[in-house]
């Protein structure tokens, strides 16, 4: 029945649709149903989203647009999102996802990590110049991290 659902493309039609990103009703029950189609994805289901002939994927490339919403469960979705087709294993995908994420996805997380790690560096030197208890504690947390 799942299959029957996904092989008409009124799936890819429903992720690419177009709602009121601004109502955050919507929008959670959007990233929702985006993350629970990316949990189905896999060698066989890829077909269902990934259209290789028309160079189609709406489920990355939609989803991708919400990389850096201001809603951390939307980023945190968004992101495993991102790591389940990471780990589809189909060529064609691979290299769809490559072609279309090296300038715009992977360049805004590097962008992202990199702020991340001077906010860590600046609390590590306020904690170093003895800072409050917020920044030895924060500190204390990014060192079991690294461990």
């Amino acid at each position: 029945s799942l299959y029957y659902l996904f092989s008409n493309n009124y799936v890819n039609q429903l992720i690419a649709t177009q709602f009121d990103w601004g109502d955050e009703e919507i929008l959670s029950y959007y990233i929702s149903f985006l993350k629970s189609l990316a949990l189905r994805l896999n060698a066989e289901t890829i077909t269902f989203f990934f259209n290789e002939r028309l160079e189609q994927f709406p489920l990355y490339i939609e989803a991708i647009r919400f990389f850096g919403h201001r809603d951390q469960m939307v980023r945190t979705a968004i992101r495993n999102l991102t790591l389940q087709v990471y780990n589809v294993k189909d060529e064609s995908m691979q290299r769809f996802v490559l072609k279309r994420s090296w300038r715009t996805y992977f360049v805004h997380l590097a962008c992202h990590l990199r702020e991340l790690w001077f906010k860590l560096d600046a609390a590590r030197e306020r904690c170093a110049a003895g800072g409050s208890e917020n920044d030895r504690r924060a500190l204390q947390e990014v060192n079991e991290q690294q461990n």
